[in-house]
């Protein structure tokens, strides 16, 4: 797959968000379970997106490819599914794709009773956009020869515009999803999705996003784009999980040659409404990367176009009692190029110790709340 060649589209539409300085608003932290980062990883051979989920809670059944299309089926002990697919499919259009789903469902053998999910305000889980498209569903569906109320969630992304999409899959008791249902969430959340799956929020200025999140109620807003002095995209840097230290980021590279990324790049520092502060910052005391051969004596590594690249970067964490909370304090995790004076700030949460500190943030659309199911029927 020529990846970057389908991007441009995109990456054009990028450039109406870049500027000079500190321009992008940062991703909240991903919230740590348990306080360990996820330890099963998959990375789509054909597309090179990325998941991540405890191998303690979900087993894969079915992991395949063949060149066009790239699945992921992971199934728990409760009665859940979760799945996800990215392919050769619909010319990229989430609608269509979407729609195909849904009458999968709906072919099951017995599946019955049908009907849109809505959520505790009202509204129906349900959006059709060409670049995103999703719907919850209750069903019921034979299990060992009964009919079950079933919850299904479906979603399709454009992966690649026009071209590829992008699958989530869902389905469980109702029961089940309701009692689990921040657990679920979270693992269909764990998806980190390359370059040419991104595009710039509507009506807000200079942030990039990979899609909103119904369930959550949330952008999926956790990777910035670094600019270089020309002010062309350079490297996309998000953050696909975090735990303690370590925070775990993809990088790729959507310029047109190679760039090196030093470990000394990335840094946790402390600003006031976005804009660097008098305070110290910190490096890395660890830098790992996921293949370690490639990456020279000094953990430094070169990215060729395209190549995407995972590393997991640890940087022990600031006394947050010392931090004056004048000007609203953030802690901000960000890698700026040594090239240039550019910097893409990947994560940030306000200090705890300043109370109610406010942070720019960016509206999400009308989520639906909390799924109303009926638990019987």
């Amino acid at each position: 797959m020529n990846s970057r060649s389908c991007c441009t589209i995109r990456i054009a539409t990028l450039l109406i968000a870049l500027g000079a300085g500190f321009i992008f608003p940062s991703a909240p932290w991903i919230p740590a379970h348990e306080s360990v980062l996820k330890d099963a990883v998959y990375i789509s051979p054909t597309w090179g997106y990325s998941i991540r989920w405890y191998s303690s809670e979900w087993t894969v059944v079915d992991e395949s490819s063949d060149g066009k299309t790239d699945r992921l089926a992971l199934q728990d002990t409760l009665g859940n599914t979760i799945a996800f697919s990215g392919s050769t499919q619909f010319d990229g259009d989430a609608r269509t794709c979407l729609d195909d789903m849904v009458n999968r469902v709906l072919a099951s053998p017995g599946a019955a009773d049908p009907e849109t999910v809505e959520g505790d305000i009202g509204m129906l889980y349900d959006s059709r956009e060409p670049e995103q498209a999703y719907t919850l569903m209750q069903v019921r569906l034979p299990v060992a020869g009964v009919l079950q109320d079933h919850a299904v969630y479906l979603e399709c992304q454009t992966l690649v515009p026009g071209e590829a999409v992008f699958e989530r899959y869902y389905s469980g008791p109702v029961g089940v999803f309701d009692q689990w249902y921040d657990d679920i969430v979270e693992t269909l959340e764990d998806v980190f999705l390359p370059a040419s799956a991104w595009l710039p929020i509507p009506d807000a200025e200079q942030q990039i996003w990979m899609g909103f999140a119904p369930l959550s109620g949330e952008w999926r807003t956790n990777a910035s784009l670094l600019p270089d002095e020309q002010g062309n995209p350079l490297l996309l840097v998000g953050l696909p999980d975090a735990a303690g230290d370590i925070r775990v980021v993809t990088i790729e590279n959507i310029s047109d040659g190679p760039v090196t990324i030093n470990p000394e790049n990335f840094v946790l520092s402390i600003s006031a409404m976005g804009e660097e502060g008098a305070e110290p910052s910190q490096a890395p005391y660890s830098l790992t990367w996921d293949d370690g051969a490639k990456a020279n004596a000094d953990g430094s590594r070169q990215l060729q176009p395209g190549e995407i690249a995972m590393v997991q970067v640890a940087i022990a964490a600031f006394d947050e009692s010392t931090i004056k909370c004048d000007g609203s304090p953030q802690i901000v995790f960000a890698y700026r190029q040594s090239e240039s004076d550019r910097v893409a700030p990947i994560a940030s949460n306000p200090a705890t110790t300043c109370v109610q500190a406010e942070s720019f943030e960016v509206g999400a659309p009308a989520a639906a709340g909390r799924p109303k199911l009926r638990l019987s029927r």
